[in-house]
């Protein structure tokens, strides 16, 4: 799911996220969800799909997960750019 770190984002709304989950596996995860629900839906140009299979198909088993929620996304941009993602946030823009 392309919201699977929102809980994850908002600790750095009150407190210290890292304390959480150990950086390296926020950033494998968040390089994931960049090359499956972003780059592996609509050629990269329409957002983070919701969800997505793990052989690059949109998942559809349930209308959410078929469908690019904008609020997400930018949600997800923002996460990419605290992590120091920058290079994958500008395909975005």
């Amino acid at each position: 799911m392309s919201d699977q770190l929102c809980g994850y984002g908002y600790l750095f709304c009150c407190c210290n996220g890292e304390e959480i989950l150990p950086r390296d596996k926020v950033m494998k995860s968040l390089q994931k969800i960049f090359s499956l629900n972003v780059c592996s839906f609509k050629n990269g140009t329409m957002g983070a799909v919701n969800g997505m299979m793990p052989d690059g198909n949109v998942d559809l088993t349930s209308l959410q997960s078929q469908e690019m929620w904008i609020g997400v996304t930018y949600f997800l941009a923002a996460l990419m750019i605290r992590q120091v993602l920058i290079c994958f946030v500008l395909i975005f823009i």
